[in-house]
């Protein structure tokens, strides 16, 4: 799905309605929004999860290691700090391919 940021629009609520309306559906985001480094990430990720009520599956490439998985599955509780610890404790040792361009520190949900 692509996101046309030039366009003015709920795309919080129009993906939520898609949960709404299929009983199976996947969506990946790449969390922070861009592939370059912020210096804040873009939150519709846990809004969508919040009001659709579905879990968020963390993902990743550890180039350091070499390896690529899935982290904890982790339903939001509306508590932004507690939920945001939670993300950024599962990447803050994982070394993307350009690590320069990462800034765990950046997600702030509150």
């Amino acid at each position: 799905m692509a996101v046309e940021r030039s366009k003015k629009g709920n795309l919080v609520q129009d993906i939520v309605s898609l949960f709404e309306q299929h009983e199976k559906l996947m969506l990946m985001i790449a969390t922070e929004g861009t592939r370059n480094r912020v210096d804040k990430w873009k939150t519709g990720f846990y809004h969508v999860a919040l009001q659709a009520k579905v879990p968020v599956l963390l993902g990743y490439l550890d180039y350091a290691k070499k390896e690529a998985g899935f982290g904890p599955l982790l339903y939001m509780t509306g508590d932004a700090v507690a939920d945001a610890k939670a993300i950024k404790d599962f990447y803050r040792n994982i070394q993307g391919k350009y690590p320069e361009k990462f800034n765990v520190e950046g997600l702030v949900l509150a």
